[in-house]
């Protein structure tokens, strides 16, 4: 009977760290709608959404506690709250850089021409919404394998972050951004870079919980 409460309160702490994934996504979707569209109107709604990722960050850390106070948890069972108390934490900081992002197109121009860098970034935030999507299914799963095939993919966001910054280079060489703008535009690129590193993080503590071995990408 123990076992099959643990089991129970295990599987709610999942589905909540996918609900969290969710609202992690839905928010990295808007904050690039902000910059694809230059619209500030939504900052505020994007910073006041954050609170909900935050509350549920809080909720699921309590639900793991609690799950180690009552079910006295094995070796096995630690890994995977462990895991699970190590996920939120990231998904909570990838939160904030949605925000940020939000934010950092305020310094931006609407009239400024980034059309390139833009179609960068954009891209970056795809990847990011895509790999994200794939590891909170297969943290579902508890899918170590399908972990190992994402953390491959983060070269390419590592790439894209590069190239941004040597485009941001050149237009301020050519002094056709105001320094404001050119340093938005980096943050912004960096924000996307971190989120990667973010989900590589996930990655890595979703192969602990099934392997017990850490793993560094």
């Amino acid at each position: 009977m123990i076992r099959i409460h643990y089991e129970e309160k295990m599987q709610k702490i999942n589905q909540d760290i996918y609900k969290m994934g969710i609202l992690v996504n839905q928010a990295l979707r808007s904050s690039v709608e902000v910059l694809k569209k230059m619209d500030y109107s939504t900052i505020d709604t994007i910073v006041k959404n954050d609170e909900e990722v935050n509350k549920l960050e809080i909720a699921i850390e309590d639900e793991c506690i609690m799950l180690i106070a009552t079910e006295q948890p094995v070796a096995s069972d630690l890994r995977r709250i462990v895991s699970a108390l190590k996920t939120v934490t990231q998904l909570e900081r990838m939160g904030d850089h949605c925000v940020h992002i939000a934010k950092a197109v305020r310094s931006i121009n609407r009239d400024s021409n980034i059309k390139e860098i833009r179609d960068n970034l954009v891209g970056m935030a795809d990847k990011c919404w895509e790999d994200l999507d794939l590891l909170m299914k297969a943290y579902l799963d508890e899918d170590k394998e399908k972990a190992y095939t994402i953390a491959k993919k983060d070269i390419e966001i590592d790439q894209m972050h590069n190239k941004t910054i040597t485009m941001v280079k050149q237009i301020m060489q050519n002094r056709q951004l105001e320094n404001d703008e050119s340093i938005a535009l980096l943050f912004i690129s960096r924000f996307l870079e971190r989120f990667g590193d973010h989900i590589l993080n996930i990655c890595e503590w979703l192969i602990y919980n099934k392997t017990g071995k850490h793993v560094e990408f």
